[in-house]
């Protein structure tokens, strides 16, 4: 916070802001690891929980569709790419947690991981 105005206008009067592209995205993950949780354990795969992410951005904006100015051009046209990389960015976002989650065996030379279920709880 730059001022102890703009903290009282966030925390205390709560006024409404505008939704940040971050924001959504991070809204979006979780209903996709909530979703994902709903599922059996054996199907929560970091590709199914990929391949959830477009329908959550579908569903969120159907319930709030004044997010598609998020992927406007300033004339108000669509822009494409920009969501498009924001999916990517969200899918990269899930994949980051099973990395996490499922304890990665990280390979310096590939740059990636690999997942791994842990034999220990937690």
């Amino acid at each position: 916070m730059r001022c102890p105005l703009l903290y009282r206008f966030r925390v205390i009067d709560k006024l409404p802001e505008k939704p940040s592209a971050a924001a959504t995205r991070g809204t979006v993950v979780h209903a996709v690891l909530e979703r994902l949780f709903d599922a059996p354990a054996a199907e929560r795969t970091a590709p199914r929980a990929r391949a959830m992410v477009p329908g959550e951005w579908e569903r969120l904006l159907a319930a709030k569709p004044e997010l598609a100015e998020l992927f406007q051009e300033e004339d108000g046209a669509p822009a494409p790419d920009r969501l498009a990389e924001w999916l990517t960015g969200a899918q990269t976002l899930v994949e980051q947690w099973f990395c996490w989650r499922i304890r990665p065996v990280w390979s310096p030379r590939s740059g990636s991981c690999s997942w791994r279920r842990s034999s220990s709880p937690g």
